[in-house]
């Protein structure tokens, strides 16, 4: 998958240090290029609780196809407004798989429609779209959106972290 950076467990004790709050999550930066597949986002987009599920193909680390109804249109939009601000070496990473993460915060058992909240939803996950350099990639675009899975299934080689959205990992 690439390397795990960070949880975000809410901690401030140097200077310089920031967090988000609520926190608990456990996040990755995808090795770049290498994902392949389709990622189903059903939870929520950037705070926005989804009525319907939206689905993204994704080669080569990269989203070459997303669908799932007027949601969809809207992020295509955002994303495609984007690329008017960047250099034209750059505009094919505005659709970089970026982030990868799960929640792990055990007071947040659903999600509520709140961006920051929603990425912290214990036994969820979420994608992360965009811009990478917060996490060291290359992708400086300038637009960074996150989607989350309700119930995911999420294994790290060949232990379960999350089944059914249930915690299993200690």
């Amino acid at each position: 998958m690439g390397k795990w950076v960070l949880e975000d467990n809410g901690i401030c004790n140097r200077p310089g240090q920031i967090a988000n709050l609520p926190a608990g999550k456990v996040f990755v930066f995808p090795k770049e290029g290498s994902m392949n597949g389709t990622i189903v986002i059903d939870g929520s987009w950037e705070g926005i609780l989804l009525e319907e599920p939206l689905s993204l193909k994704i080669e080569k680390g990269m989203v070459v196809n997303i669908s799932g109804g007027q949601i969809a249109n809207q992020i295509e939009e955002s994303f495609e407004m984007a690329k008017a601000g960047i250099r034209s070496s750059k505009k094919d990473l505005i659709w970089t798989v970026a982030e990868f993460g799960f929640g792990m915060n055990p007071k947040a058992n659903e999600l509520v429609g709140n961006r920051v909240e929603d990425l912290v939803l214990r036994g969820g996950a979420y994608f992360g779209f965009g811009d990478n350099t917060h996490l060291g990639g290359s992708a400086r675009v300038g637009i960074h959106q996150r989607g989350t899975i309700r119930t995911p299934e999420v294994l790290l080689e060949e232990t379960t972290i999350i089944s059914e959205g249930k915690v299993s990992a200690r």
